[in-house]
């Protein structure tokens, strides 16, 4: 019995260690298992990171919501400059397309973005509109207005914290 209560006790440290958390304006902020938190200077996001080609396709398709200080980082392998549809995306979300420097994220440009619904021709179209127009490596969607609302904008800076994906 003690033995494996030793056991327990060493797997809830593990994990404990595991978890990034901080706060923000008084309420405590925690990355998502295997995500990040990434620190603006007037706001913390706790960000899922997806780094495959899959995880990227999917991103937050067919969620019905995420939480007010949620988001999910998109890491790239390479440049690109390539915009974002919403095919099956539920809800309305503000992107950001981030230049990536080992844990420093720079936002290079910031777009809002309505879901299209399920008609891939359709949101193809609507997607020329959530082009950054410039290279990025990483982005990052939160709910719409996010970073207006925390008075995040291109030139700022957001560090992380937590363990960032070799994307492939």
């Amino acid at each position: 019995m003690a033995r494996r209560l030793a056991g327990v006790a060493v797997l809830l440290a593990v994990a404990a260690a595991s978890c990034v958390t901080g706060t923000r304006g008084g309420k405590d902020v925690s990355a998502p298992p295997g995500g990040v938190l990434l620190r603006f200077d007037t706001a913390t996001v706790a960000a899922e990171v997806v780094a495959s080609s899959e995880s990227r396709a999917r991103g937050l398709m067919n969620r019905k919501r995420l939480a007010a200080d949620a988001g999910m980082l998109f890491l790239f392998p390479a440049p690109s400059e390539g915009g974002f549809w919403m095919w099956h995306t539920l809800i309305p979300l503000s992107i950001a397309y981030l230049r990536w420097d080992e844990r420093s994220f720079e936002v290079v440009s910031i777009k809002d973005m309505t879901p299209c619904g399920t008609s891939r021709t359709q949101c193809r179209r609507a997607s020329a509109a959530y082009s950054p127009e410039t290279f990025y490596d990483a982005a990052l969607e939160v709910n719409e207005g996010w970073f207006e609302e925390h008075g995040v904008s291109v030139g700022d800076v957001a560090q992380a914290e937590g363990e960032l994906k070799t994307p492939s």
